[in-house]
């Protein structure tokens, strides 16, 4: 298959997920291009990235500029879609976007599609997050491009997105797209919130490489020494990270052996610190920073059971089912949630971890609690790890994706018309 991706930032060390479906599908066989609608951040491509060949295979535009420095570039941008479409230009003109912002978008993204045959013709256009969608709708409807449209939805896109943009934000995307494929059982209840055709949604999970994240025996280690608890996440009001200080805090003398790692950087970092300092546990909180995988690796490798305690920010963000809670259940961890969106999908109360309400400290410090306990995070850890295994393999989620793709559209068309 023809595919193009379109993705935001690319690569991204905080959307590892996005890289690891690209080199999935490339090496699943497909013809893959991707565009990204921004430059990425430091991050390296990897050894197996190199390999094969992504980094010839990617088309960046430049979103991350200010509004006038797009306006200005949209004359040049246009004329640039002239040359190989003159009816691709004009289509990618509507006077109905306020200060033609998206017709900026639009232009620099089918600037940024390489030279060839236009329109540019793919089996599939798949879409990472909700508004790629929307860029890819209006490409279509603007003859730069043809294929069937595919959208994944991963959180903010269907929880924060519609709050601060309006319930109708996807409507050209329902109407065009012929698979939304949202990341958890809840987030495919938000889409029939909207108005998405019921028929067109279907849950379709990240997986991760187990081999990658191998299951590593706790066992034998001695029960004197201080549990970790580790939390893993960029520093931002949804992850919850406050919570689990206060957990900590109150947690008396049930939590007194536990220390907690925060794996991440963000915004709130010092916000975070300084909890930890006034309610008189700064020894017992250490904030990790960002690490790579490897980092990660090691740090799930140390810790005892891992906290995902996400909550609803302010403006409404919210966590999709967030990976490194799956590749913690991988390598044999319990895991204490929150039951915020897709987290209860992966943490089965009980079964493989606990579950506590948002903003519940209290009940936070209560399941950490249970699940340190040697016998309990044995159990629990065995049981992610086979949750994880049955239902989370990377290599069969992506062949899932294929086999969506290549069956026939819900409407009863072909999937490449």
């Amino acid at each position: 298959m023809k595919v193009l991706m379109i993705t935001g930032g690319f690569p991204l060390g905080s959307e590892t997920f996005v890289s690891d479906q690209v080199t999935g599908l490339l090496e699943a066989g497909c013809d893959l291009e991707v565009l990204a609608l921004r430059p990425g951040d430091e991050t390296a491509f990897d050894e197996r990235s190199v390999a094969l060949g992504v980094p010839g295979r990617l088309h960046r535009a430049d979103l991350g500029r200010s509004l006038v420095s797009r306006l200005l570039r949209l004359p040049g941008r246009l004329l640039r879609v002239a040359r190989r479409n003159p009816r691709a230009a004009w289509g990618l003109l509507s006077p109905r976007h306020p200060a033609w912002t998206l017709n900026g978008i639009l232009a620099e993204a089918a600037a940024a599609l390489p030279d060839g045959p236009w329109p540019r013709q793919y089996d599939m256009v798949h879409c990472v997050f909700g508004p790629s969608g929307i860029v890819a709708s209006r490409l279509r409807r603007a003859g730069v491009l043809t294929g069937p449209i595919s959208v994944s939805f991963y959180g903010y896109d269907l929880t924060r997105e519609p709050r601060l943009r309006g319930r109708n934000l996807y409507r050209e995307v329902f109407e065009d797209a012929s698979w939304l494929l949202p990341n958890s059982t809840y987030l495919a209840s938000r889409l029939h919130d909207l108005g998405a055709p019921p028929e067109k949604v279907q849950v379709h999970r990240l997986g991760i490489e187990t081999r990658r994240f191998t299951f590593f025996d706790r066992a034998d280690r001695p029960e004197d020494r201080p549990w970790i608890a580790l939390a893993v996440g960029r520093l931002v009001e949804k992850k919850g990270f406050e919570d689990l200080v206060r957990a900590l805090a109150a947690g008396d003398g049930r939590l007194a052996n536990l220390v907690v790692e925060i794996a991440g950087d963000g915004p709130l970092r010092s916000r975070i610190e300084s909890l930890a300092e006034s309610l008189g546990v700064p020894d017992r909180v250490r904030v990790l920073g960002w690490l790579d995988r490897e980092g990660v690796a090691a740090a799930m490798k140390r810790a005892d059971l891992l906290v995902a305690p996400s909550v609803t920010a302010g403006d409404g963000d919210m966590e999709g089912l967030p990976l490194v809670i799956v590749e913690a259940m991988a390598t044999g961890l319990p895991v204490v949630g929150t039951e915020h969106s897709g987290i209860p999908e992966a943490v089965r109360d009980g079964e493989n971890g606990r579950i506590v309400p948002e903003h519940a400290p209290e009940r936070l410090a209560e399941a950490i609690s249970e699940c340190a306990k040697k016998d309990r995070r044995l159990e629990f850890g065995r049981r992610s790890h086979a949750i994880a295994k049955a239902d989370f393999e990377h290599s069969r989620l992506i062949a899932d994706l294929l086999a969506r793709w290549r069956s026939r559209e819900p409407n009863g068309n072909a999937a490449g018309r």
